[in-house]
Parts: C-alpha cells; sequence; structure tokens
C-alpha cells in the first residue's frame, strides 16, 4: 500500500478503501485472498484499528469481501469486475475535473495533448514529475 496523505481533504479511511479497491482491480488481491488483520494493517498504516474495521466493513457490504469470524477477511468472488468498474468511473472523474481546470486555465486541446503524452512518456519510463 502507498503511504497516506494525512494532510489530504480525503479521508484516510477513503484512501485505505481506495488502494484496497484498486488492488483488487490490478490483481494484487485476488479472489479468495485473505487481506491484512485489522491490527496489522492499522500498525503498518499508523492508524486506529477502527478505521480499518471502517473500511472492512464498507467493502463488505459492497460485496468485495467476506469476514469470516475467527478466520479474516477475504476478496470476494466477482470483486474484480466490480473493483474495475470503480477504478474506471474515479478516473473518469478525475479526467472531467482536469478538462475542467484547463479549459479555466485556457489551456489549448493540442497544449492538453502534448501534455498528457509528456506525462504518459515520463509515468511508462518509470519518472516522477
Amino acid at each position: 500500500m502507498r503511504p497516506l496523505d494525512f494532510d489530504s481533504d480525503v479521508p484516510v479511511y477513503e484512501q485505505i478503501k481506495q488502494q484496497v479497491t484498486f488492488g483488487i482491480a490490478r490483481g494484487s488481491y485476488p479472489p479468495g485472498e485473505k487481506l491484512p488483520s485489522v491490527r496489522g494493517l492499522a500498525k503498518k498504516l499508523l492508524v486506529n484499528p477502527n478505521t480499518i474495521l471502517r473500511v472492512y466493513r464498507e467493502l463488505e457490504q459492497a460485496g468485495l469481501v467476506r469476514t469470516w469470524r475467527g478466520k479474516g477477511v477475504f476478496v470476494s468472488d466477482g470483486a474484480h469486475a466490480l473493483c474495475f468498474g470503480a477504478g474506471t468511473e474515479a478516473v473518469e472523474r478525475a479526467l472531467r475535473d482536469a478538462l475542467e481546470l484547463a479549459q479555466q486555465a485556457g489551456v489549448k486541446p493540442r497544449a492538453l495533448d502534448a501534455l498528457y503524452r509528456r506525462l504518459r512518456k515520463q509515468q511508462d519510463a518509470g519518472v516522477s514529475s
């Protein structure tokens, strides 16, 4: 998991939930895989265990994981398809926001395309901006 941004406007539990959801979408957590324990993940991320409980509870309500008392939390069958859609929706929202910002800033479509290609090339090369 990536480090959390405790200064972000996005609540910590939402950041964790998104990381787990996208991990399922990428296949990092395949169906049937046991997720980290509540205490273990809380310790690793330096958050209250109740935060992880909330994340796991919401993921379970969404049908992405199943909790087996005494055994742990496991990725549900079919979770990948649900998570992939959530990832696509999140990217679309971010792109819409970026396009709106570009329009407000007066960035022309050609310059925006060039910026995208440059950033994509850096991303593919593993270079941070």
